[in-house]
């Protein structure tokens, strides 16, 4: 795994596939870097090519806009950092999963702040039984408050 996934509790009642726990790492350190190329791998290596993900920002439907949502988040936080810490599943199949972690993100002023997190996942079903699972679904919850950071 990656420092993503350094401590990770991982479900107990369903045994998720290296593969599920490998995309889901991906999807962490892609959000993470902010490269030119992580954008589209985001879009082509972890969602599906009608993938939807909300985040604090808004959604972003399709290869095209996921591909291009890194640019934004690039321009407001110059360095971000997640760590996953426990991950819940709700289904025998292991494909809907709620994901708990913390996150250190470096603000364009120099400071930087520290917020708890909430993301639910859906697997596709299909590219899973392929071996090679993509996110259908990314929900993220995050505290948006600039509190203690201003300045």
């Amino acid at each position: 795994m990656s420092y993503v996934t350094d401590g990770t509790v991982w479900p107990v009642a369903v045994t998720l596939d290296d593969s599920v726990k490998d995309v889901i790492s991906l999807f962490y350190q892609l959000a993470d870097d902010n490269s030119a190329q992580a954008g589209p791998r985001l879009a082509s290596e972890v969602f599906t090519p009608n993938g939807e993900f909300v985040t604090v920002a808004g959604t972003l439907k399709g290869s095209d806009e996921i591909s291009r949502s890194r640019e934004q988040t690039q321009a407001r936080f110059p360095g971000r950092r997640h760590n996953i810490r426990k991950v819940f599943v709700n289904d025998k199949q292991g494909h809907d999963l709620f994901v708990l972690g913390h996150a250190k993100m470096d603000l364009v002023n120099g400071k930087s702040v520290e917020t708890d997190f909430a993301t639910h996942i859906l697997i596709n079903v299909q590219s899973n039984a392929a071996k090679s699972p993509r996110l259908e679904f990314a929900e993220v919850f995050a505290r948006t408050s600039n509190e203690g950071v201003e300045g």
